[in-house]
């Protein structure tokens, strides 16, 4: 994560679609992005600062947009959509459904896109709760994300 200015994190904005994919890019590595693929997004110009990674999430199959013809790139990204691009980037590991006798508060809010996604942040520990619930819907901060990316990391590299 690069921080907002040369002299600023800004731990406590929230992070949109646009900066989330943008991350989740640098960590593959930037690949090359095929320059004819067809993204359906009207809302991500081709000189933004985010298209290669908007380009790479959606033909790595991360995002299918909030819609078909929309990325929504400064909408900030909530914690259900945050895991749920995290699962795909890991190739949707799969998941065991149930949260166990220590389930939070309102694992039954967490819409269905994002039921198995979150099951697996939750499972291991890469989202770990707040005062007991999941809080799919909430924003998350750049200092929560930075450390939800630091456990998704340890997750991967338990996992080769």
């Amino acid at each position: 994560m690069n921080g907002m200015s040369e002299s600023e994190f800004a731990p406590n904005n929230t992070l949109t679609r646009a900066m989330l994919v943008t991350i989740l890019y640098r960590q593959a590595g930037s690949p090359a992005v095929d320059a004819d693929a067809e993204l359906p997004f009207t809302d991500v110009p081709t000189n933004s600062w985010y298209y290669d990674a908007v380009v790479w999430a959606y033909t790595q199959k991360v995002t299918s947009g909030t819609s078909e013809t929309s990325f929504s790139p400064d909408q900030a990204v909530t914690r259900q959509q945050l895991v749920t691009f995290l699962w795909r980037a890991a190739g949707e590991p799969e998941a065991q459904l149930g949260y166990g006798e220590n389930a939070p508060a309102d694992a039954s809010a967490v819409a269905e896109y994002a039921a198995v996604a979150m099951a697996w942040a939750y499972e291991n520990e890469i989202v770990k709760g707040e005062d007991g619930k999941l809080n799919p819907e909430n924003n998350a901060t750049r200092a929560q994300i930075a450390n939800i990316f630091m456990r998704y990391e340890k997750t991967l590299a338990l996992e080769d």
